[in-house]
C-alpha cells in the first residue's frame, strides 16, 4: 500500500502543536539583563534572563506598577547588568549586579512577561540580625529610608555610591561589593522621632547645622556651627547667639517693647542724618538747642550792675556752631 500523505486539517499532532498551544503558568525567578525603551507604548520593558530546564531564557518583560491610574503613578527604574559571554561564572546571581525578579507569564505566553517583584540580591548583606529590628528599611539610588520598631521615620542622602562602576562593569566571578560611600557629601538626614518631634542635619564633619522641632519640650532650634537661635514657643522667648549680627532693610524697622536695654562693653555707635530722642512733643536734641538759646540769654551780676548776654561774649560763636550742628541732625517724633 502506498505511503499516506496526513491532511494535518484532520490528523493533528498533538506534539508538533505543543509549542503553539503550551501554557507555561510558572512563576519564575529571574536577573534584569537589559531596559528597553518601548518608544510606542511609551514605556520601559526589561530584558529579563530566566531559567528554563536548566537554561537562560530571555523574556520581555514589563514592570508591575503600584498605582495604574493617569495621575495615579509611581516612577523607578530596574538596574541591569553589563553581560558577557566570556566570564564562566555568570549563571551566580551573586556575582551580577541586576535586579532579582520574579516573573509570571501572561495568559501563560512567555513571550509577555510581567515583572511581579524583587527578592532579596544573594549579593547584599541585611543590615540587622533580628526581624524585630527594622520595620522597613529601603535604599534606592544613595536616598535611604528607615522606620523601626518605634515608628520613628529616617531619610539619609548618602549620595552615589563611590564604588557605583562597579555595577556597570561585566561579571568578574566575585560577588558584587558592599557600596561605598563619600560620608564628607553625604550623611544628611532628617527624621520624625517617637515624641513627635522633627530634625533635619546635614551630619557635617565639622560645626554641622541642623533644625529642630521639639514638640514635647515646644521650642524650634537652628544651629549653624556655633551660631544658635531657639524660640520657646512656652516662655515665648527668642534667644540667639553668634559672633556677628549684619541686619539690612531697605526700607523700614519697627520695634515695640516695654523695656529695652542694651549693653556694649567697647563701643555703641548710631549714625543717622536726622535722630529723634524722646517722648510726646519733647524731643531731646530740640531741648538742648532751646537750653543753649537759654543759657545765651542770660546775664550775670557784677558789683557794678547786670553784665551784657552770654551771647555778647566773643567767645559765643563757637557755642552757635555747635547749636548748628545739633539742629542739623535734629529729627521729630
Amino acid at each position: 500500500m502506498a505511503d499516506i500523505v496526513k491532511d494535518s486539517s484532520i490528523w493533528e499532532s498533538g506534539f508538533d502543536f505543543e509549542a503553539v498551544r503550551k501554557k507555561d503558568m510558572s512563576v519564575r525567578v529571574g536577573i534584569i539583563r537589559e531596559a528597553k525603551i518601548d518608544v510606542v507604548n511609551d514605556d520601559i520593558n526589561y530584558i529579563v534572563e530566566v531559567f528554563n530546564s536548566g537554561n537562560q531564557m530571555p523574556v520581555f518583560c514589563k514592570r508591575l506598577e503600584r498605582f495604574g491610574g493617569a495621575y495615579n503613578y509611581e516612577e523607578f527604574t530596574h538596574r541591569g547588568y553589563t553581560h558577557s559571554k566570556a566570564t564562566a561564572s555568570e549563571d551566580k546571581y551573586s556575582v551580577r549586579a541586576g535586579d532579582i525578579v520574579i516573573v509570571a507569564f501572561i495568559r501563560g505566553d512567555s513571550r509577555e512577561g510581567v515583572i511581579l517583584g524583587s527578592i532579596k540580591h544573594p549579593s547584599r548583606k541585611r543590615k540587622t540580625d533580628k526581624p524585630t529590628d527594622v520595620l522597613y528599611l529601603s535604599e534606592f539610588n544613595g536616598i535611604e529610608t528607615s522606620i523601626n520598631t518605634s515608628g520613628e521615620l529616617k531619610v539619609t542622602f548618602k549620595g552615589i555610591p563611590t564604588n557605583i562602576t562597579e555595577l556597570i562593569k561585566p561579571p568578574t566571578g566575585n560577588d558584587i561589593s558592599a557600596p561605598t560611600y563619600d560620608t564628607a557629601v553625604g550623611s544628611s538626614y532628617y527624621q520624625l522621632d517617637k515624641t513627635g518631634s522633627w530634625l533635619v542635619n546635614d551630619n557635617a564633619q565639622s560645626n554641622p547645622q541642623s533644625i529642630k522641632i521639639d514638640k514635647p519640650g515646644g521650642t524650634l532650634t537652628i544651629t549653624s556651627g556655633q551660631a544658635y537661635i531657639k524660640i520657646d514657643k512656652n516662655a515665648q522667648l527668642i534667644t540667639i547667639i553668634n559672633k556677628d549680627t549684619v541686619l539690612n532693610s531697605a526700607n523700614s524697622i519697627k520695634e515695640t517693647t516695654k523695656d529695652y536695654s542694651i549693653d556694649a562693653t567697647a563701643t555703641y555707635k548710631l549714625r543717622s542724618p536726622k535722630i529723634a530722642i524722646g517722648m510726646g512733643g519733647t524731643e531731646l536734641l530740640d531741648q538742648i538747642t532751646k537750653l543753649i538759646d537759654a543759657v545765651g540769654m542770660l546775664t550775670a551780676i557784677s558789683p557794678l550792675g547786670p553784665c551784657a548776654p552770654l551771647t555778647a561774649a566773643p567767645q559765643w560763636s563757637g557755642v552757635t556752631k555747635v547749636k548748628s550742628a545739633i539742629s542739623g541732625i535734629k529729627g521729630s517724633l
